[in-house]
């Protein structure tokens, strides 16, 4: 009667991908996993292909979802700093490499020797959530994101026209959707 719907059942549960909280995950693991892979081409670009070789390697990893999927904290989320961002520990799929793999990668990078090299990485990695996202959707232009995946080339691999307006939606409008959740009042 109540609960989670059967697999076999044709019935549809009311909470699914196209709830707000959802969409909003699903944002927020879409970019920071497109700006994983940006950030490690642009280390592969720089460092010639030279990044290393296992718990040295110079590859961000991907992260532990704590932080995507904690709702409470998404006003806070949105103006983190890459460099926090990506200083959360990695999944624990990845047992040979230390829990704070990406936070050693973002202290070697910040630390470069060579001064050209840190100034492109301290640069990329001061940019807030929101300052990528607005990149991402195309309404800022930001010179160091130059060549990240776009809204449109992230939309063309959604099949469902529905999910895609929806996903658009919720891109362009994000902070004022945030920004309006009232949170909620814990009982002592």
């Amino acid at each position: 009667m109540c609960g989670r719907k059967r697999k076999n059942s044709k019935e549809k549960g009311k909470h699914d991908k196209y709830c707000e909280d959802n969409v909003i995950k699903r944002i927020k693991s879409s970019l920071l996993d497109i700006l994983s892979k940006f950030m490690n081409n642009k280390i592969k670009m720089i460092y010639s292909d030279n990044i290393g070789f296992g718990i040295f390697k110079k590859e961000f990893l991907k992260m532990n979802q704590n932080q995507i999927k904690d709702s409470k904290n998404d006003k806070i989320f949105l103006y983190k700093k890459l460099k926090e961002l990506f200083s959360e520990k990695i999944s624990t799929k990845f047992t040979t490499f230390p829990p704070e793999h990406n936070k050693n990668i973002i202290n070697t990078l910040l630390n470069e020797a060579d001064g050209k090299i840190r100034k492109i990485f301290e640069e990329m990695l001061n940019l807030n959530f929101i300052e990528c996202l607005e990149h991402f959707r195309g309404s800022k232009y930001i010179g160091i994101l130059k060549g990240l995946k776009s809204l449109d080339d992230f939309c063309l691999n959604e099949k469902d026209e529905d999910y895609k307006k929806i996903f658009r939606y919720y891109v362009f409008h994000l902070e004022e959707i945030i920004m309006k959740k009232k949170s909620k009042k814990r009982k002592d």
